[in-house]
């Protein structure tokens, strides 16, 4: 409702006009959260003519960025990890993701106390699975190149 249309809607019930504060009723509009700030702020741009127009809702999503991390670095460790099935890539994939795992298993680890916890969880798991990933290719690979006398 607007100023102009609250008015003219006083005008044709036969009340009076005037700019006087205390004949205008108060209306608030709640949107569920912080209600004591928003009803004051908003029953005082009402009584001085400044009408909200339309609602704004505050949405907070709440992240876990150490969760994350560790999801994301837990998938690149297990990448990292199946690189380590080719000989010639075997000294530069297992120490990064040996690393990787390492950082992926603390930041899971971290991030599993906070809210939420679903990446958290996963990269913790992943970060285990890449782990025996990579000791099960890594000793292969050594097993093999020993057995043909390359090491």
């Amino acid at each position: 409702m607007s100023l102009e249309s609250y008015r003219q809607a006083r005008a044709a019930r036969g009340q009076s006009v005037s700019p006087d504060v205390s004949q205008r009723p108060t209306q608030t509009y709640t949107s569920g959260y912080e209600r004591g700030y928003e009803d004051a702020r908003q029953t005082y741009a009402f009584e001085h003519g400044f009408v909200p127009s339309q609602q704004y809702i505050e949405i907070s999503r709440n992240t876990n960025g150490l969760g994350t991390a560790g999801f994301i670095l837990a998938i690149l460790s297990i990448i990292l990890s199946f690189c380590c099935f080719f000989p010639f890539a075997i000294l530069v994939c297992a120490p990064a993701a040996a690393l990787l795992c390492l950082l992926a298993f603390i930041f899971s680890f971290i991030g599993i106390f906070r809210e939420p916890r679903g990446f958290a969880i996963a990269g913790f798991v992943l970060s285990l699975i890449g782990v025996i990933v990579m000791l099960v290719f890594s000793s292969a690979i050594i097993t093999f190149l020993t057995a043909l006398g390359r090491v």
